[in-house]
């Protein structure tokens, strides 16, 4: 996986470990996948084996999908982050590998004059 987006700069890595929040979305994927496997095995392709010997066949035929789903589970995982934190750690634009200039920050607002302290005049 890239350390940064080749387009826009955002770093996918926000911090150590933050990919652990992934785990949970591959458990959230895999596991229903495993559980259509085992009905549709106990219930139609083979009624007759013990459920432990279905539930062990359908885990091995779920192994060439691993890859896919931890690849999905980042991806989900990354859009679930980034909905409910966008502005968080990491986020530092980085120079264009084309241009070699960084991108702007978005204006949070204009420019303005210090503000004049209460009471009128600075002490001077």
């Amino acid at each position: 996986m890239n350390e940064r987006c080749p387009v826009c700069g955002v770093k996918f890595e926000r911090g150590p470990g933050y990919f652990t929040g992934a785990m949970y979305f591959s458990y959230a994927l895999g596991i229903p996948l495993i559980t259509v496997g085992v009905l549709i095995g106990k219930l139609w392709l083979v009624p007759t084996w013990p459920l432990h010997w279905i539930v062990l066949a359908v885990w091995f035929a779920f192994l060439p999908l691993v890859p896919a789903v931890f690849r999905y589970s980042r991806v989900l995982f990354i859009h679930f982050d980034r909905y409910f934190d966008p502005e968080g750690a990491g986020d530092e634009p980085i120079p264009s590998p084309r241009t070699g200039v960084s991108p702007a920050p978005p204006d949070k607002a204009s420019p303005q004059a210090p503000a004049e302290p209460i009471g009128g005049r600075p002490p001077g």
